[in-house]
């Protein structure tokens, strides 16, 4: 049994299964939201309570992989770590009260490890398809099919990033959200022109954002269970664009209030849907795939 712990900027994420070339399962899975970047991503430094937060989700972890039998524990750190000044007293923090290795890797490892773990989904089709990845500290465009991984790149433009320079004012308004987004609209013109390249015209998108929004979009058609239990979950324009609409126009207390959404989302949901809804147009997609499975299962089902 193997055990993945990644280690991101807004969540720590568990999941424990099995993959050996006879059987590829998932037994367990269990997230906690720690805010790591929170108080300290803009100087590229962990905050003092977020480092303290940090270490007692990875402790809670850790035991609960123990627990469900795990014969390896393989930690994985990413944005908020690679990038802060304070990241090895971290990792070494939890080597010695855990015996773990932290292995922090760097945006184009992590995109291949993306689309690792959403292939085995079965999200992604044939033809190209831009897969992204919206983290809290970075965000990876990879543009690929169910085969072959044709094009990636990893920007440090993730939602906690976007939210230290922008804080959103409650209610929203209209300046706010013109300033996202354009900010978002120049630090991803590079991505434009890669998507007219490979002819991309399908969206599919993994972990963090994705999930809350698959999973508003499943309570509301009262298909909770059925989500739970599919590793990918289309959503057509239309309902994203009603949950786009319903997201900003709502208030802070009126989006923690939805139910799937996680207090740690209840801002950044608003600056990913705006940098889904510039993808979205520009490819003008009719749907967005949302895959259940990312980088913690990209680095379960690549290990032997």
């Amino acid at each position: 049994m193997i055990a993945v712990i990644d280690l991101g900027t807004n969540t720590f994420n568990l999941v424990v299964g099995e993959n050996s070339a006879h059987l590829k399962r998932i037994v367990f899975q269990h997230s906690l939201a720690v805010g790591l970047g929170k108080g300290g991503i803009q100087h590229d430094r962990i905050a003092d309570d977020a480092f303290e937060r940090g270490l007692q989700a990875f402790t809670t972890l850790h035991a609960m992989a123990l627990k469900q039998g795990a014969q390896r524990i393989l930690a994985i750190g990413t944005s908020a770590l690679r990038n802060a000044s304070n990241g090895d007293a971290f990792v070494k923090a939890v080597q010695e009260s855990s015996g773990i290795t932290i292995r922090i890797i760097d945006g184009q490892e992590e995109a291949q490890l993306i689309w690792e773990g959403v292939r085995q989904s079965g999200a992604l089709g044939s033809k190209a398809q831009l897969l992204i990845d919206i983290g809290g500290g970075s965000v990876e465009f990879i543009i690929c099919t169910d085969r072959q991984l044709l094009w990636k790149k990893s920007l440090e433009i993730g939602m906690a990033r976007i939210n230290a320079l922008y804080p959103l004012p409650d209610p929203l308004d209209a300046a706010i959200l013109a300033q996202v987004d354009t900010c978002l609209r120049e630090k991803t013109e590079e991505i434009y022109i890669a998507l007219k390249q490979y002819q991309v015209d399908a969206l599919i998108g993994s972990a963090g954002s994705f999930d809350t929004l698959s999973e508003l979009d499943a309570n509301d058609k009262y298909q909770h269970y059925m989500w739970a239990h599919s590793p990918a979950w289309e959503l057509s324009r239309d309902d994203f664009n009603r949950h786009y609409h319903t997201l900003l126009l709502a208030t802070r207390e009126e989006r923690a209030a939805l139910p799937g959404m996680l207090p740690i989302r209840v801002d950044m949901i608003v600056y990913a849907v705006v940098l889904i809804r510039l993808l979205a147009d520009r490819l003008q997609s009719q749907y967005i795939v949302c895959s259940r499975y990312a980088l913690r299962e990209g680095v379960l089902f690549s290990t032997r």
